[in-house]
């Protein structure tokens, strides 16, 4: 299977969001050039900011349009709020 055939499938899998540690824990390193490939071939992906930690800006990939397979469930806020929680329980 193809990286950009992997990506789409997290994005099924996934409410069509993405976080760039989800495209590295699937050995696909060089995401950004397989995002283009998507956009390239018409895949509307947005790249949206979610936050700053210690300095360092935290992103997710959304897909959108006619692509996306169903509307995100959470907005930024909540995903952000689900990603703190999800740390505080990996930390305990």
């Amino acid at each position: 299977m193809k990286q950009a055939e992997k990506i789409l499938n997290a994005f099924k899998e996934n409410d069509n969001i993405l976080t760039p540690r989800d495209m590295l824990l699937m050995g696909i390193a060089q995401y950004n050039a397989r995002i283009k490939e998507l956009r390239d071939q018409g895949y509307e992906i947005e790249n949206q900011r979610v936050g700053t930690v210690n300095r360092v800006v935290h992103t997710r990939f959304v897909l959108k349009g006619k692509h996306a397979f169903r509307k995100p469930k959470l907005s930024i806020h909540e995903f952000m709020e689900e990603r703190k929680e999800q740390s505080t329980l990996q930390l305990t």
